[in-house]
């Protein structure tokens, strides 16, 4: 049994927390030693700790304590503690686990797992309020009819060794819309075959899946050209254990095949999806807001075993390799530019970082035309303005935004001199003429928009 000494303090088996006098606000939930409760969370107090300490309360009386769970635009969980009015911890994380998606909220008084540490403390006025919403869902894939459908592998397995390439005769390409289903082995013995540390089953710019050792199988959201990275523009991945561009996984059926389902489509926002099932699981979404220009319009082609690293092919085996397309390609895109009021004047940093907050970017050009129509968004403006170009850190040549090669050039004459050797941006003279200066400025704003045509 638990007692005091002179001073008041708790004596026995009990947190030093508590025997200092502190009360301890616990920010995760109430199966805390599951670290799996809540996926890659953040902790936003002083400590940057899954609870907090406090003794600010007033003795004798009865302190508030609110808790507010959110989702954010951002498709993440917000769970912010007050005490008081006063906040006291924020919890950010990227999602539940599957099997405590949908638990019941429950409240427990006293110790639910550590029996001889209750306490008699009082609880009143717990009250509960609901909102009616649920995390946001997957990004799934419009309802579409296909234009092309293809069956590469029937139902007669197909070993993935020696390279064995497929070629489709839809028109599935990089930058089409394109469904992709295959049945891949689920066959834990075979891993000890490995002659590398991985090995792929089956690659292609529309997926890949490699066996790793350890009894693990590895998705690969990016591509076949993963190597480049250029492949997708400015891209995000969605999926629930975060991971950069790939998720692991070895809950399929041991002896059996398993059902990879990828989906690439065009949103009403002019970005790429591309979303990836097993089983029907939802297991990532890569969005994106366009291709490399190096793979705009290549094929989707598969290989079994691995096309480029010979060495670790496999012998898992692989069946119904089915492609579907939709006849829908990537939508174009269409430049425009906007001029900031004259009186807006700012270094070329801070002026790319405007045009970004209001969805665009500096002013740069692929094609004379959009050249032209940026001419015609200074017309009547006596001025000089930053564009979305900077010499490469070598001092040798200017690239845009993009880190691309510029298309082509438009300098003012005897231009660009480097001046003291500090010329490093570019800015439209006020016949729109180009001239290296400093970043410093301050010069006019010109944003270059893009909308689907």
């Amino acid at each position: 049994m638990d007692s005091t000494d002179s001073d008041g303090n708790l004596q026995g088996n009990f947190n030093w927390q508590y025997a200092r006098r502190r009360y301890q606000g616990v920010v995760m939930p109430v199966d805390w030693r599951n670290d799996e409760f809540h996926i890659v969370e953040e902790y936003d107090n002083p400590n940057n700790d899954d609870d907090f300490l406090f003794d600010d309360c007033t003795d004798g009386e009865f302190m508030e304590i609110t808790v507010n769970q959110w989702f954010g635009e951002n498709n993440k969980i917000y769970r912010r503690a007050e005490i008081d009015g006063i906040l006291r911890a924020v919890m950010v994380s990227d999602g539940l686990p599957e099997d405590k998606e949908d638990e019941a909220l429950r409240f427990v008084l006293g110790g639910k797992t550590f029996k001889t540490v209750d306490t008699d403390f009082l609880v009143k006025d717990l009250e509960i309020r609901s909102f009616g919403e649920v995390p946001p869902p997957a990004m799934t894939p419009p309802v579409r009819d296909a234009t092309c459908e293809e069956t590469l592998i029937g139902s007669t397995p197909v070993v993935a060794i020696d390279s064995k390439e497929f070629q489709t005769a839809c028109p599935a390409r990089s930058s089409s819309e394109y469904e992709v289903k295959v049945k891949v082995e689920c066959n834990f013995s075979k891993f000890s075959k490995l002659r590398s540390s991985w090995s792929y089953i089956i690659s292609s710019r529309a997926l890949g899946i490699r066996a790793v050792s350890g009894g693990m199988y590895q998705g690969v959201v990016w591509p076949l050209d993963y190597y480049n990275d250029k492949t997708y523009i400015n891209e995000e991945f969605v999926n629930p254990k975060n991971e950069v561009d790939d998720y692991i996984f070895n809950d399929c059926t041991d002896g059996e095949f398993m059902e990879i389902t990828v989906n690439q489509w065009f949103g009403e926002d002019g970005k790429i999806y591309k979303r990836t099932e097993i089983d029907g699981i939802y297991r990532a979404v890569l969005v994106s807001e366009g291709l490399g220009e190096n793979i705009e319009n290549l094929p989707i082609d598969f290989f079994l075993g691995s096309q480029t690293f010979k060495t670790v092919e496999s012998d898992f085996e692989v069946k119904d390799l089915v492609v579907r397309t939709f006849g829908t390609n990537l939508p174009k895109k269409c430049a425009r530019f906007e001029s900031f009021p004259t009186n807006v004047k700012t270094t070329w940093n801070l002026a790319k970082k405007i045009c970004r907050l209001t969805g665009g970017e500096l002013a740069h050009f692929e094609t004379m035309e959009e050249f032209d129509d940026f001419k015609s968004a200074r017309d009547g403006l006596d001025r000089s303005d930053w564009l979305g170009m900077k010499r490469t850190k070598n001092g040798r040549k200017f690239k845009d935004l993009k880190r691309k090669d510029l298309p082509f050039t438009s300098w003012d004459q005897f231009e660009p001199n480097n001046a003291d050797g500090m010329e490093n941006c570019v800015q439209a003279n006020p016949n729109s003429n180009w001239n290296d200066v400093s970043c410093d400025g301050p010069l006019g704003i010109v944003c270059r928009y893009e909308d689907v045509c």
